[in-house]
């Protein structure tokens, strides 16, 4: 097309001044009018929306106006599923609704899933605790398939090393037990073909899936460290999207037919991950980067079925039922106990005072349950069972009440920790039921974002840094604590985990009443009895529970964490904790809770966490 005047701007231009001189002030008056109009209209708009908060919050102490999420307090009368990625509440939702699987094959497809949807925090190159609820026996099964130490391990491996040898890298690999925990579980109480509720999730890598914002926030975090070559490329690689050249956003397609392949052959020979062409295809990508994983690890991988461990709260008539060691179940359990011994009414939080001493009374039960948990580590490799006995039961808990002061806290040393304890990470959490009220609540994790930041070139698998959840000899911390013992690295043994899967039971009846677990490393445990007692003891909603702001304590450092959020409730507590000696400070982590709630006429309540967004489903 040739050039035209109609179509030369400067032209368009040059006509468009003269008209403006006739009509500038014309327009500018209709400006000014409209300008006027939409102030008053936004002012309108902002003075009936305040008025509506002002209504909603009026009688509401401040200390109790904390923000509602946008989660939505999902019912289901059937059935449910809440994980920390929508679509695989969805994919767990049509196993059961659609296909008619059990709780166990909803279980399969989801844990499977999230480790593709939140790939950094999960996946087949790690592994999990797992609990099984049968409806009709009321008996649970456990199934402890954490990572194990490799034969060629030692206590002393990374001394002299640099510093992330136990984070990045082969050296931080531990044996992966996902693939084998899952298809144990399975195989006791799946009802569906192994390779059906696999399937979903081959299909998911190949059609592709849309990044989530945690995995997107991941990537953008760690892709700047992650050098161009070596063990870390692939991993690099991955994080770009070809169609973009840049790093996947949220809500783009991301598509990964490496994984899809080995997660056909999971489908087909799930034994082939230890002991068949898999296995030799991940021994090789073992060896290349300079680990001290080999092909008799993969062979001897076991998972365990541990016995279940419980823990009674006699005032609210329940009992708690978790892993032992190396699970936190027994600290959970601790933490729930003493907090069960007060005559805690819902009424509490209409005085500042008496709410600042129930938060105060939960944050002292948790520098307790820290401080016995630094002793604990591998039942298969050290005796825990008389600590273990100790923290399920009341008498121990009632001797740690004593000690708790409702007007002051106290230095490290009064809670009686033996040892310092690292700092695990990541994990993500699933809890489903199905229609005949069956249960399962699973924690997983790679450990670190991204684990190793070893992805496989043939395989696809992101592997673990496990490795750094051990305790390191010769080493004390700024409180004078010597490393744990308990939690020194041995062949075949499996870190102290902070992960705390839960069911819990009504006294009487045995029926399930709460079922859940969370993720977020170190702050798991807290997280999990927080999101529990405030249900129990204040008669909060699963959601009000889960969206209230959080704190955690661990005893080492001696402060309370509080997280990336503020709002009036949470200023005020702090300052009323603060009275009673304690200090805080803002963290940048944080952890997430994924509950259901039975309630008294048989239907599900769940809510997703919004610290990691996401939707049950149900029926």
């Amino acid at each position: 097309m040739g050039y035209t005047e109609e179509s030369d701007p400067l032209v368009l231009s040059s006509r468009s001044s003269f008209r403006d001189k006739r009509c500038g002030r014309g327009v500018l008056t209709a400006l000014v009018i409209s300008f006027g109009l939409l102030s008053i209209v936004f002012l309108a708009c902002f003075l009936y929306f305040a008025a509506l908060y002002s209504e909603a919050t009026k009688g509401t102490p401040p200390w109790l106006q904390d923000p509602a999420s946008d989660q939505v307090l999902e019912t289901y009368l059937y059935n449910g599923v809440t994980s920390d990625a929508t679509v695989c509440s969805l994919i767990g939702g049509h196993v059961i609704n659609v296909l008619n699987g059990s709780a166990m094959d909803a279980a399969v497809a989801t844990v499977l899933c999230v480790g593709v949807a939140n790939f950094h925090s999960a996946g087949i190159g790690g592994g999990s605790f797992l609990m099984h609820f049968d409806s009709k026996t009321k008996q649970v099964a456990t199934f402890d398939y954490r990572e194990t130490a490799p034969a060629n391990a030692s206590r002393d491996m990374f001394n002299g090393l640099p510093s992330n040898a136990s984070t990045a890298g082969g050296l931080a690999i531990a044996v992966p037990g996902e693939v084998a925990g899952l298809h144990l579980a399975h195989s006791r109480f799946g009802r569906l073909p192994w390779r059906q509720v696999v399937a979903p999730v081959s299909q998911l890598l190949r059609n592709g899936q849309r990044v989530t914002k945690p995995l997107a926030d991941a990537m953008a975090s760690k892709f700047d460290e992650l050098p161009s070559d070596g063990p870390y490329a692939e991993l690099k690689l991955w994080m770009v999207n070809p169609a973009t050249g840049r790093i996947y956003a949220s809500g783009e397609v991301l598509r990964d037919e490496k994984l899809a392949a080995t997660m056909d052959r999971i489908a087909e020979d799930p034994a082939s991950f230890y002991n068949g062409s898999l296995a030799d295809d991940i021994v090789q990508e073992m060896s290349d980067v300079g680990a001290i994983l080999g092909a008799k690890d993969l062979r001897s991988y076991r998972p365990s079925e541990p016995a279940p461990i419980s823990a009674t709260l006699p005032r609210s008539r329940l009992r708690l039922h978790s892993m032992p060691p190396p699970c936190s179940g027994a600290v959970l359990g601790f933490i729930l106990g003493i907090l069960d011994g007060y005559d805690t009414r819902p009424e509490v939080k209409q005085q500042l005072d008496s709410y600042a001493t129930f938060l105060h009374r939960v944050i002292e039960a948790f520098k307790f349950g820290y401080a016995k948990r630094s002793a604990l580590g591998d039942a298969d490799f050290v005796n825990v069972t008389a600590l273990v006995t100790n923290l399920t039961s009341e008498s121990y808990a009632a001797e740690a009440r004593a000690r708790i002061t409702d007007d002051a806290t106290h230095d490290v040393n009064y809670y009686g920790p033996s040892f310092e304890w690292p700092s695990d990470h990541g994990t993500t959490h699933v809890s489903l039921v199905d229609s005949e009220g069956n249960s399962v609540v699973v924690t997983s994790t790679i450990n670190e974002y991204f684990g190793s930041k070893v992805k496989g070139p043939k395989t696809g698998i992101l592997y673990n840094n496990e490795m750094d959840d051990f305790s390191v000899p010769n080493r004390t911390n700024s409180y004078d604590l010597p490393p744990s013992e308990s939690n020194f690295i041995q062949p075949g043994k499996r870190p102290m985990s902070s992960m705390s899967p839960v069911f819990v039971t009504d006294v009487d009846s045995g029926e399930l009443r709460y079922i859940g677990g969370g993720a977020g490393g170190s702050l798991i445990t807290t997280a999990v009895a927080y999101v529990l007692a405030r249900q129990i003891y204040l008669n909060e909603t699963v959601k009000e529970a889960t969206d209230a702001f959080r704190l955690h304590h661990q005893l080492v450092p001696n402060y309370i964490m509080y997280f990336n959020y503020t709002s009036k409730a949470q200023e005020e507590m702090l300052s009323a904790l603060g009275r009673k000696g304690h200090q805080w400070k803002l963290e940048d982590s944080h952890s997430v809770v994924e509950m259901m709630h039975r309630l008294a006429d048989g239907s599900w309540q769940a809510s997703g966490d919004f610290r990691k967004p996401s939707k049950p489903a149900g029926y």
